[in-house]
């Protein structure tokens, strides 16, 4: 029976698929395994086989036509994991076997935006030359820019400037990427936002400017450079 599992629940395709045994997997793909059992925590084949960069068991599952835009339990898409782990090439096999770039997880975030929290600045360029959206927020209302600078993640942050990202997108509370990056102390997020065109005097709602978080919360470096 190509669908037996173990006592945990895995299906032998999953344990193939997690360990990088392609032969196995090719050969349980022949013989119609299903394509979308999932272990315990939700993650199927193919998800197990991104977040492991097993590149090869990843063409063969994608070339059996195994769904890339399933969820596991955290709602996290094979995408996400390769995103996540930075597995540049995994993400474009999936890219190409038609995953959902802007596919958003239970958090509201898409790969893009899980690429600039980690700090990836080469998966961001994989995923804008994919034609990812800058503008979709997460369930903060962060769009990936609010999320570099949030993260002090300035490769990341500079990725997206240089790829057009606006450098004044407010959330709906009126804070700029600036104006986080202020309040993280984030120094190097802040210099490339100015560079790129950031507005130093753009305010929140309640008037707060990035200069005023940055002093309240101690910020002296951010705060020095805002002042200049």
């Amino acid at each position: 029976d190509p669908n037996c599992f173990n006592l945990q629940g895995d299906s032998a395709l999953l344990q193939a698929a997690r360990r990088g045994h392609s032969g196995v997997v090719e050969m349980l793909c022949q013989a119609k395994a299903a394509l979308d059992t999932e272990d315990m925590q939700g993650k199927m084949p193919l998800t197990v086989a991104a977040q492991c960069n097993h590149l090869e068991v990843l063409r063969l599952l994608l070339g059996a036509r195994a769904n890339s835009n399933l969820k596991d339990h955290e709602g996290m898409t094979p995408l996400q994991w390769a995103t996540q782990h930075c597995h540049l090439q995994a993400m474009q096999l999936l890219l190409d076997g038609g995953a959902d770039k802007d596919l958003a997880n239970d958090r509201r975030e898409t790969p893009l935006c899980v690429a600039a929290s980690c700090g990836h600045a080469a998966a961001v360029r994989l995923l804008v030359a994919a034609s990812a959206s800058f503008d979709l927020t997460d369930e903060e209302g962060h769009t990936p820019l609010h999320t570099a600078a949030v993260n002090n993640q300035p490769e990341a942050a500079r990725a997206l400037l240089e790829a057009n990202a606006s450098p004044d997108s407010p959330t709906q509370n009126g804070a700029s990427p600036l104006y986080f990056a202020a309040r993280r102390g984030s120094l190097e997020v802040a210099k490339a936002l100015v560079e790129f065109g950031a507005a130093k005097d753009q305010t929140t709602r309640m008037g707060i400017t990035p200069l005023f978080v940055a002093a309240y919360f101690g910020r002296f470096h951010v705060a020095q450079f805002l002042v200049q």
